[in-house]
């Protein structure tokens, strides 16, 4: 889904120089406007990791498979285009290891209807940004995933810094709702595809506000999962066992 720029900025990845978790946070308050007409509905977004002027963003279902560059002051920085990619429903943009190199992470995880037998991740190394007005053609490598109690919605996808497994986050009018986790391992799988493992329930806080899950990311240091409503954020910490998240904390605002 498409989000406020004044709301996106509370649950940005950081730059890598942030070393731990985030204590407390001002008023939220417009910084910039993308200055770009093909973005109609900036959905995911992400900072670079290589560039620390540099963010990534995509749109929400209807376009091509695509991601586009912007600078701080949100001038453009041109696009990206995944050669061979549908775009079916992006929902969220992410930034993690992948092996010994740093890549963008796509979610094709949206399914409003709950139908899609399986839903897709994309992931790629971030090369630099082509420029205003240019574009850059890259491969991507697939892994889809299937959950284990059939079709879910989902728009938080998060990466863990640390081991590189992808948290999903599902959307649902439930006051409960499932909190997924695809190993990193499974990138190697020769089967291309894999079944997401449930880590927790989570419900939230508060009334309407707490509802259906639009975003999702964790802080440079690995320590705490944010999550995004229509109407608020939360963060939960992370709880580990052997470098490996195994279960969330308490949500708080």
């Amino acid at each position: 889904m498409g989000a406020l720029c004044a709301f996106c900025v509370a649950f940005l990845s950081i730059p890598a120089a942030a070393e731990s978790a985030c204590e407390d946070f001002g008023e939220a308050a417009l910084h910039s406007e993308l200055q770009s007409a093909e973005l109609t509905e900036s959905s995911g977004l992400t900072f670079s990791r290589r560039d620390p002027d540099l963010l990534w963003t995509h749109n929400d279902s209807g376009d091509g498979a695509f991601l586009y560059g912007f600078s701080v002051d949100g001038s453009s920085r041109g696009k990206l285009h995944l050669r061979g990619v549908e775009a079916t429903d992006w929902e969220d943009l992410s930034y993690g290891p992948c092996g010994d190199d740093l890549c963008l992470y796509i979610g094709d995880i949206g399914d409003n209807r709950s139908q899609r037998n399986n839903v897709t991740l994309w992931r790629f190394p971030e090369p630099q940004a082509p420029g205003a007005g240019e574009k850059l053609s890259v491969g991507a490598q697939r892994l889809d995933v299937v959950y284990p109690e059939g079709p879910r919605d989902a728009e938080g996808l998060a990466v863990d810094p640390l081991s590189g497994d992808i948290l999903l986050v599902q959307k649902t009018v439930d006051r409960l709702f499932s909190v997924y986790r695809i190993p990193s391992t499974m990138w190697g799988e020769t089967q291309g595809w894999a079944m997401a493992e449930i880590l927790t329930g989570v419900a939230l806080p508060g009334g309407t506000e707490a509802l259906m899950v639009t975003q999702a990311d964790i802080d440079p240091s690995g320590s705490e999962l944010f999550l995004g409503t229509y109407g608020a954020g939360f963060r939960l910490d992370l709880i580990r066992q052997d470098g490996l998240i195994t279960d969330l904390g308490s949500p708080r605002k």
